[in-house]
């Protein structure tokens, strides 16, 4: 209830944040090319731009957008400057305790939001970027209004210090993104840690932690609402893992 806001044009009720979580709570946000490559690094533009040159030609239709394709190779596993969040809190407490076999370790978890409508107004007035959110009433960039303002990710690019972070929901391409109600996020420097940047916008995030003496049943209460790697990974890969975790002991 208290991250429901009301919507005065319709009289109801819509969740305006984002959701991710992650099994440490002392972990920054980091993308999954920066644990290729130090965040700092200079190569880390370099190599972005390296692996997005080599993986288009190679995805079947190179034609397609390049929040699409970059969707796509993300899902696959290619190292990228995007992060995978959720509309959908429970989905995000499910990945902060996907790895069960490491709750005795002592961590705590964690559940980063994004307060979404406060995020916007950070978005720079430069290129009528903030005026065409306000103007939609959106909180996050679809596939075409990404692309309107930047063709590829080198027109995204900017090393300039006064860098944001903007949302945008990927192509329903599979169940998983569906089942996942996932969105991706970036940021214009490659280099930049999201944790880092969230720290300098206190009022755009807050923390949930998840202590570790309650992980387990954290766990076990998921699964009696049907949040299970069944319907976060649909098919027989989730169906396995699932099983391999319903089965095992304490």
């Amino acid at each position: 209830a208290e991250d429901a806001k009301h919507f005065e044009g319709i009289s109801r009720h819509r969740n305006e944040k984002a959701y991710r979580g992650m099994a440490d709570a002392d972990w920054p946000i980091t993308t999954s090319l920066q644990r290729v490559i130090k965040p700092r690094s200079c190569r880390l533009k370099n190599t972005c731009f390296a692996i997005s040159r080599s993986t288009r030609p190679r995805i079947r239709s190179c034609l397609i957008p390049f929040g699409n394709w970059l969707a796509l190779a993300q899902h696959h596993g290619l190292p990228s400057r995007v992060l995978d969040w959720s509309y959908y809190p429970l989905i995000a407490l499910h990945f902060a305790l996907d790895n069960y076999t490491e709750f005795d370790n002592g961590r705590d978890a964690v559940i980063w939001s994004v307060d979404l409508e406060t995020l916007k107004h950070k978005l720079p007035e430069k290129d009528n970027i903030k005026a065409r959110f306000m103007r939609d009433e959106a909180f996050t960039f679809n596939i075409e209004s990404l692309e309107e303002f930047w063709k590829s990710f080198e027109d995204l690019t900017s090393d300039s210090e006064e860098d944001f972070m903007i949302f945008f929901e990927p192509p329903s391409f599979n169940d998983r993104l569906i089942n996942q109600y996932a969105l991706l996020s970036t940021t214009r420097n490659p280099a930049t840690v999201v944790s880092d940047w969230l720290k300098q916008h206190k009022d755009v995030y807050r923390r949930i932690i998840i202590p570790n003496k309650v992980k387990w049943e954290f766990r076990d209460r998921l699964d009696q609402i049907n949040i299970t790697e069944r319907i976060i990974y649909p098919g027989l890969d989730g169906l396995c893992m699932w099983l391999g975790r319903w089965y095992c002991r304490k």
